[in-house]
């Protein structure tokens, strides 16, 4: 909510929604104690069916413009975020629902 309210810069959304996505899918698809990258997390839920295509495709991009943004200082995230982090937002809810199901 604080992203609606401009109390958080597109940065720092970018960051907390890539945390989210990972630490769902980290409970989700991979209980064991080998780390998996974020991309071979996405690879694992969308082979088990808790990611559609384009969920994956959103989650992927996130993850190449926080990296980008990150550690090369790229410019984007303010018009990303602004078009795709309710759409994030809705993934990761929709994971924790598979994950609360599971439980």
């Amino acid at each position: 909510m604080a992203w609606a309210f401009e109390e958080v810069a597109a940065e720092t959304l970018l960051e907390e929604l890539h945390t989210a996505v990972e630490l769902v899918l980290e409970e989700l698809v991979n209980r064991r104690s080998k780390r998996l990258s974020f991309a071979q997390l996405v690879g694992a839920a969308t082979d088990a069916g808790h990611l559609q295509d384009s969920e994956r495709d959103l989650v992927l991009a996130l993850k190449d413009l926080r990296k980008e943004v990150r550690h090369r200082a790229a410019n984007g995230a303010r018009d990303w975020a602004e078009e795709h982090w309710e759409d994030v937002a809705l993934c990761v809810e929709k994971l924790v629902a598979r994950l609360n199901r599971n439980a």
